[in-house]
């Protein structure tokens, strides 16, 4: 019997038994500091204070002495929201000084004395308005440093003793703190400082440039009678009109097109600092820029005029007469100073034909026949070039009908190999500018002087390459249909179609049964443009 309880009475008095709950965890501790760190490198429009930055070093100051000594009463480094905590802080004044590499946000001299800032630059009329102090090559994302002794003028007297920035801690619940680093100079600081470095950076750019170009390329052929969206399915909007400000496909080529212009803005900043003859290179950059802007302004219109390189939260788009002005006075300021020929292994340089080439479309655009023809013969007259097979032209980049294109990297060139096929063959590369064009904008610079000679002379030249027929033009309204003709079929599917349809007035007789309504005449500005920037407008019917 007893082998028999003593088990069952073992187990009934260790069950009975009371089992001792864990202690609670103390509660977590609370910082009595909280010190947030922006940089300011990173500013933009979204961001007014930079970005937060993660990994820098936050140090407290119990006095200008320890300041100036470099002997921190307390140090955190900010986590990876940027935040720096400190806890059981004595209460008291104390300087807060944050770093990370070389940024910081108090610049103390051997004697204590700083400038004083708080804040950043937010556009360029900030900068420009007369109640601001003169703060000379201040751009939107420099710090504002306070006017001290009151000239209204920012220089090395407007400093303070280091005791004016304490902060006042006490005992009374966290305190939270921004602190913005960065630079003096901001603007200056992020530029490059070789000529190799900006060799390299436009490297990148000049790829980029052909992307946003191919994909604007696809994009005119869709919304033409060139393409539908069986190739780029996720375009099907623009190929029935349905397109609005928020679609994707147009704002990802705004916005690639004008990082693009700000990051070329900031090699031409960039050289301006660093000695040297650099005509050649600031020319390829400057060419690069109004290529970019006079493709915007194909399809968009009006444009901003950014010079800098960050933007303001007051851009807005120039008028048209400034924006057509923008585009041929840089032109016109590179083409003497670009190359006759490329150097050798430099797919993608300009030279002076590519610049007489853009402004011959400018001024196509413009109907200015004067300098149409003046810049297609400037080609023309060369002999540099020629009309060769179509077998060629778009298998072989070296080819003498080429008179620009641009690298693709080999990640880049598989997306538009489906859509850049002629005859069942596809395109090896993708040319910007050939030969044809040269003579289709004479054609039409001759057809607008009303020399129907000289409009023949041009149709019967490209007819003679491609080995085609037709009557000869009798009168200037055969001419331009002629024209016409040749403008679809020889530059098929390579981005000109429905700037062309727009440009002559055809758009809406060719295109009525996709959708095309007269305010498509210009795309629309992305609505995430419109909405960071409250001074830039919207093209009309959006």
């Amino acid at each position: 019997m007893k082998k028999i309880l003593i088990p069952v009475l073992l187990c009934s008095l260790w069950a009975c038994k009371k089992e001792t709950p864990d202690p609670a965890p103390p509660p977590p501790e609370i910082p009595d500091l909280v010190v947030t760190v922006w940089d300011a490198t990173k500013w933009d429009v979204a961001h007014p204070k930079g970005t937060i930055t993660p990994d820098a070093k936050v140090e407290l100051f119990a006095s200008k002495k320890d300041l100036l000594e470099a002997k921190p009463a307390y140090t955190a480094t900010a986590d990876q929201s940027g935040k720096a905590l400190f806890e059981n802080v004595v209460p008291g004044k104390y300087f807060i000084f944050a770093s990370r590499g070389d940024m910081v946000n108090i610049w103390t001299d051997a004697n204590g004395n700083t400038m004083v800032s708080d804040t950043l630059f937010q556009s360029e009329t900030e900068i420009k308005n007369p109640q601001t102090p003169l703060q000379s090559g201040a751009m939107p994302g420099d710090f504002r440093f306070k006017d001290l002794n009151g000239d209204m003028i920012i220089n090395a007297n407007d400093v303070a003793d280091v005791t004016s920035l304490s902060y006042d801690l006490r005992k009374d619940g966290i305190t939270t703190v921004n602190v913005i680093i960065g630079y003096k100079s901001n603007s200056k600081a992020t530029l490059y400082t070789t000529t190799d470095q900006i060799e390299t950076a436009l490297g990148t750019i000049t790829s980029n440039i052909a992307v946003t170009h191919n994909r604007l390329a696809i994009l005119d052929g869709v919304l033409s009678d060139d393409a539908d969206c069986s190739v780029i399915t996720n375009w099907c909007d623009y190929d029935k009109f349905t397109f609005n400000a928020s679609t994707d496909g147009t704002s990802n080529i705004w916005v690639a097109y004008i990082n693009n212009i700000v990051a070329l803005n900031k090699m031409l900043l960039s050289l301006q600092q660093i000695s040297g003859d650099h005509a050649a290179l600031t020319a390829q950059i400057r060419a690069y820029r109004a290529f970019a802007y006079l493709d915007l302004h194909t399809y968009f219109g009006q444009l901003p005029i950014i010079k800098n390189a960050n933007i303001g939260a007051d851009l807005k788009r120039a008028s048209w007469e400034e924006t057509r002005a923008f585009i041929k006075t840089e032109l016109n300021a590179v083409l003497p100073v670009l190359p006759v020929i490329a150097p050798a292994n430099s797919t993608g340089r300009a030279t002076s034909y590519v610049a007489h080439m853009l402004l011959a479309r400018l001024a196509f655009q413009e109907s200015d026949v004067e300098s149409l023809i003046a810049h297609t013969d400037a080609v023309i007259d060369s002999k540099a070039f020629e009309l060769v097979d179509y077998s060629t032209v778009f298998t072989n980049s070296s080819n003498h009908e080429i008179i620009w294109t641009l690298p693709l990297l080999n990640t880049q060139e598989s997306f538009f190999t489906s859509y850049f096929v002629r005859n069942g063959v596809v395109f090896k590369f993708f040319p910007v500018i050939r030969y044809t064009e040269a003579w289709l904008l004479k054609g039409y610079g001759k057809a607008m002087s009303n020399d129907l000679a000289g409009t023949r002379d041009a149709i019967n030249t490209i007819r003679a390459r491609s080995k085609t027929s037709g009557s000869d033009p009798k009168n200037m309204d055969e001419a331009i249909a002629a024209l016409g003709s040749l403008y679809k079929d020889e530059l098929y599917r390579e981005g000109f179609r429905y700037a062309f349809l727009v440009l002559t007035n055809q758009a809406e007789k060719v295109l009525t049964d996709k959708g095309y309504k007269d305010h498509h005449r210009y795309l629309p500005i992305p609505v995430s443009v419109l909405e960071l920037y409250p001074n830039m407008t919207q093209n009309a019917g959006y």
